[in-house]
């Protein structure tokens, strides 16, 4: 009868375990990677509040909950990475700067307020807008 109960009791341990990692790897998510040699400027929102971060060189961070604004200060604009939250199982948990400053290729003109260019890595939307500086 021992036996019995111990088997139960370890089974029932496995299974609790199981359902606590499972929860803990859906809420996978994306991690940025400043590879450049610049700090860079990111804005994410958390509990409907906007955290604002300066990420070194060779730092990274998470936590955009697929939505990160990114701004290099050799750049007039903005990156935006949208990307489903939380991040599958098989998809990419991580992508370096220079992965998004290189996505984005395809320039669209919109009037005389501004362009953006769009791009893709993998199942990470990318898009960068910028502004021309205004004359006094």
């Amino acid at each position: 009868m021992k036996k019995m109960f111990y088997f139960v009791a370890v089974i029932g341990i496995a299974v609790v375990v199981f359902n606590v990692m499972s929860r803990i790897n859906d809420k996978r998510d994306l991690t940025i990677i400043n590879d450049e040699k610049k700090v860079i400027h990111i804005e994410y929102t958390e509990n409907g509040k906007t955290v604002s971060l300066s990420v070194q060189s060779d730092q990274e961070t998470t936590g955009g909950k697929g939505f990160y604004r990114i701004h290099h200060p050799e750049k007039d604009g903005w990156y935006e990475v949208r990307y489903e939250y939380p991040v599958k199982r098989g998809k990419r948990t991580s992508v370096t700067l220079s992965e998004i400053m290189n996505a984005t290729h395809e320039m669209h003109m919109t009037g005389h307020d501004y362009y953006t260019e769009q791009g893709k890595i993998d199942n990470i939307n990318v898009l960068y807008e910028e502004f021309p500086p205004y004359a006094d």
